[in-house]
Formats: structure tokens, C-alpha cells, sequence
């Protein structure tokens, strides 16, 4: 699902750093938590994950770092209130557009995950 939440307007021809830090909620540890991102046509994005292994089933375990030009990355999601990371390079050109956070459950569970209210995005124009 879109989180209309965490968006970036992206100019033309041009280039941004983004941090986003999500806050996430969920009451087991079986449903994990996916991330991808839409943006302009034409535009490209890599991105760089740090979040709990989803194998972890405490707020305590190995952290997962993963660096992404591709669809989805998955990291844990639990009754413990984990945190992702995400840092991401967008690079537009002839289209203007957004570039949309996306999120869902990486396994159906009848415990629904969450990004919490206290999650954000930082953005950088850098040329």
C-alpha cells in the first residue's frame, strides 16, 4: 500500500537524498514488514535498508543491511516495536512525479503490521 504520508515531490533532471526512518508496530513477530518505492517514469532508485533480520523475533537480534536497486526488502516486524532505516538515491529526468513509500505484510497473519505516526523522511536535493 501507498503511505500518502511519506511522499517526495521529485523536479526534473535532477537528483535527492532521502532518510526515511519508520516506526514500526505489529502484535507477533510472524508478518514481517516489506518496503518498496514508486517514482516518475524514467526516474531510478537504490536503496539502502537497515532494519531487524526478519528472522528475529525480539527488538534485540541481528540487524539486516541490505543496498537495493530492485523491488522489495523485507526486515521484521514484532510485538517489540522495531525501526527501519531506509536511505535512498533518486535520480529523475524528463518526468516530474513523486516517489511513494510503499509497505505491506510479507506474510498474511491475522496481526496486522503498522508504520507508526512517529515515522518520517528527510530529503536532499544534491544536484
Amino acid at each position: 500500500q501507498n503511505d500518502n504520508d511519506l511522499v517526495i515531490p521529485l523536479e526534473i533532471n535532477s537528483r535527492y537524498a532521502a532518510h526515511y526512518y519508520i516506526g514500526i508496530n505489529c502484535a507477533s513477530a510472524t508478518p514481517d514488514i516489506k518496503f518498496n518505492f514508486t517514482v516518475p517514469s524514467g526516474a531510478t532508485r537504490r536503496y539502502h535498508v537497515v532494519g531487524l533480520d526478519p528472522a528475529a523475533t525480539i527488538g534485540i537480534g541481528s540487524v539486516t543491511m541490505m543496498w537495493r536497486d530492485i523491488n522489495d526488502v523485507t526486515v521484521a516486524a514484532n510485538n517489540q516495536f522495531p525501526s527501519a532505516q531506509i536511505h535512498v538515491s533518486y535520480i529523475t529526468s524528463g518526468t516530474a512525479g513523486n516517489a511513494v513509500l510503499q509497505w505491506a505484510q510479507n506474510t498474511s497473519d491475522a496481526n496486522g503490521v503498522t508504520v507508526v505516526a512517529q515515522s518520517w523522511v528527510e530529503v536532499w536535493k544534491v544536484g
